[in-house]
């Protein structure tokens, strides 16, 4: 049976908090850490370098995510599997920055 649980990049550890990220859906994909098809819920972040509008910088840390929008810096969609945590890339962007990562298939728990 599927875990259904909602998991998102930040608490799981793969990004800091008060990171760029905007909850996209959920969408079921082949998980390479589980081998199966599995639940998994895309979020649109911005990795790296990030400038724009948002919250003021004495707010941000003590945010848990802030959102893309109003933001610069290179925009790539991730899939968090719901079984394991692991985060995988769902569009060419984010496969180009994996590659650059050395962890071609994503960030596998």
């Amino acid at each position: 049976m599927q875990d259904a649980t909602v998991r998102d990049p930040i608490s799981e550890g793969w990004m800091q908090r008060g990171a760029p990220v905007d909850y996209i859906g959920r969408v079921s994909s082949r998980c390479p850490k589980c081998a199966d098809e599995t639940p998994q819920d895309e979020y649109r972040t911005i990795m790296g370098n990030f400038s724009g509008f948002g919250s003021p910088w004495f707010v941000r840390p003590f945010q848990k995510r802030s959102s893309t929008r109003g933001k610069v810096g290179k925009r790539s969609v991730w899939s968090v599997c719901s079984r394991c945590g692991s985060m995988l890339p769902a569009d060419e962007a984010a496969h180009e920055l994996a590659v650059s990562f050395g962890v071609p298939d994503g960030f596998l728990h």
